[in-house]
């Protein structure tokens, strides 16, 4: 068993120096950066559109409660009207020209104003129609600017992370021995367990040196025993230096001397490409477009943003302005006059 795990204490302590520096090339910040600014204009382009659309489609609301507040009143103005020129065609003189004149005045006043509403209806309906028209051209666009954007920081992104991986793999040439005791084994037995000792001592030790190294990953979450064993060191050119009896012929000493290769295993590997791309993500300026961590290994390709759904109406029918009939008013007949009774003549008797 191994004591000495030294290194590994200072595992997950942040590399200040790779904070501070610019994990990729001026080229390529300048180049995301482009992309991410086009991605951006054009979204930010479409939500303009989409706020317009939603505050004409308010004040198309408005419009509509505001002509059926003024269909009523133009009702009672036509009523009115009506009546009065009714009752100065049954009685001459009665009314006032200035009375008459008033109530013409206040219907047409009133058309008026449904008329403009119409208009303006007509006009936010028009509108909505054109901005529907180009945003749906402007969503194609941002859509093709979120793809780029998001394939061209993965490519980058994942080829600093192959680089920063491979960094880590570093072969060590290790220098190891262990003493293991023969028990009932034959001495050839004892001999092939002691080399096989020192090459798990050797195996450990090399990855325990470049686990060291891996203190460069900033905001690592794994725990000193979940990366031990993400850590898997791959031995070669194996070379034995000493083997004996030691002990009274009861144990045997193998001595080695082996290049180690450490592999890294799933769980560390995406814990360092959420590092990298986190990196990428603060130089570049990009809060969420394409940080998108999965839970998968190896962090899947970002699918692009969907662009938002506003529910458009069909085009609206432009209704066209027209003076509203006024409502003919019929009255009865005046009712006939009663007929006299014939005058009685009393005449009395005796006279």
């Amino acid at each position: 068993m191994i004591k000495k795990f030294i290194p590994l204490i200072f595992l997950l302590t942040p590399l200040l120096a790779l904070a501070a520096s610019k994990p990729i090339s001026v080229e390529q910040l300048s180049e995301l950066r482009s992309l991410l600014n086009v991605a951006k204009e054009r979204s930010n382009e479409a939500d303009r559109m989409r706020k317009d659309i939603e505050k004409l489609s308010a004040e198309i609301a408005a419009i509509n409660r505001s002509k059926s507040s003024i269909n009523s009143e133009i009702t009672r103005a036509s009523e009115e009207l009506e009546k009065k020129e009714n009752f100065e065609r049954e009685n001459p003189g009665s009314l006032s020209p200035e009375a008459l004149a008033m109530s013409k005045s206040n219907y047409n006043a009133v058309v008026k104003r449904r008329n403009d509403a119409q208009v303006k209806l007509n006009r936010a309906n028009q509108t909505i129609n054109e901005i529907n028209s180009n945003l749906s051209g402007i969503e194609v666009e941002e859509s093709h600017a979120k793809t780029a954007y998001q394939a061209r920081f993965e490519q980058i992104a994942n080829q600093v992370v192959n680089e920063r991986v491979n960094s880590y793999k570093t072969p060590t040439v290790v220098t190891e021995s262990a003493t293991v005791a023969c028990d009932s084994y034959t001495v050839s037995e004892c001999k092939l367990r002691a080399k096989k000792e020192a090459e798990r001592k050797a195996v450990e030790q090399g990855s325990v040196i470049v686990v060291d190294s891996i203190t460069e990953i900033s905001n690592l979450k794994l725990t000193k025993d979940q990366t031990r064993s993400e850590v898997r060191g791959i031995i070669s050119q194996s070379q034995v230096v000493e083997q004996r009896l030691v002990n009274d012929d009861t144990a045997a000493f193998a001595k080695i001397k082996a290049t180690i290769t450490p592999g890294i295993g799933d769980s560390l590997y995406e814990e360092i490409k959420q590092s990298v791309w986190g990196d990428i993500s603060a130089v570049v300026g990009d809060s969420k477009l394409a940080t998108r961590a999965t839970k998968s290994v190896g962090f899947q390709p970002v699918a692009p943003e969907s662009p938002v759904e506003v529910k458009r109406s069909a085009p609206a029918y432009v209704q066209p302005v027209e003076e509203p009939r006024r409502q003919t008013y019929t009255p009865p007949p005046p009712p006939p006059k009663p007929n006299k009774p014939a005058q009685v003549i009393f005449t009395p008797m005796g006279m």
